[in-house]
C-alpha cells in the first residue's frame, strides 16, 4: 500500500500551473496590387534585404539573369553561380542533379513578370517606401 501511496502523490502537482494558450502570431496581410509592391514585398520579406545603396540595379540583375534563364540554363562565372544559388535558396528557381541546369519555379515567372513590367529607367525607387507591410488588399 506504501508504493501505491507515493506513486500517486508523485503524479500530482503541488502547485498546478495555469495552462495559457499560445499568443497568435501576428497575421499581416500585404496589398500587392502592383509589379512594383510585389517586388519591393519579395526585397524586404522574401530576399529579407534593406533598401540602402542602389537595390534598383541589383533587381536589374536579377530580371535580366530570370530571363537568361528561362530561354536556356547558362554557364556561370562565381559571381553568376552565387546568383544561381541564391534564386534557388530565396525558391525563384529550381534544379535537379545540379545547379547549373537550374529553371525557373512559378514563383520565378511571376517575379520575372513583375520586373519586366517596371521601367528601372524611370522609377529608381525601388523597392520603394510607397511599400507598405500590414495594408489591406
Amino acid at each position: 500500500m506504501g508504493k501505491r501511496r507515493i506513486y500517486r502523490q508523485r503524479g500530482r502537482a503541488k502547485n498546478p500551473k495555469p495552462v495559457q494558450a499560445k499568443p497568435e502570431p501576428h497575421k499581416v496581410v500585404y496589398r500587392l496590387d502592383t509589379p512594383e509592391r510585389r517586388v519591393s514585398y519579395f526585397w524586404f520579406e522574401v530576399a529579407k534585404f534593406c533598401a540602402c545603396g542602389n537595390p534598383a540595379s541589383l533587381l536589374e540583375e536579377v530580371r535580366d539573369a530570370l530571363a537568361a534563364m528561362k530561354i536556356q540554363p547558362i554557364d556561370p562565372d562565381a559571381h553568376e553561380l552565387l546568383m544561381l544559388y541564391w534564386l534557388d535558396n530565396v525558391k525563384l528557381t529550381e534544379h535537379g542533379g545540379g545547379i547549373y541546369g537550374s529553371w525557373l519555379s512559378p514563383a520565378g515567372e511571376d517575379l520575372l513578370r513583375d520586373l519586366q513590367a517596371i521601367n528601372f529607367d524611370e522609377d529608381r525607387d525601388i523597392p520603394n517606401s510607397d511599400y507598405q507591410p500590414g495594408e489591406t488588399s
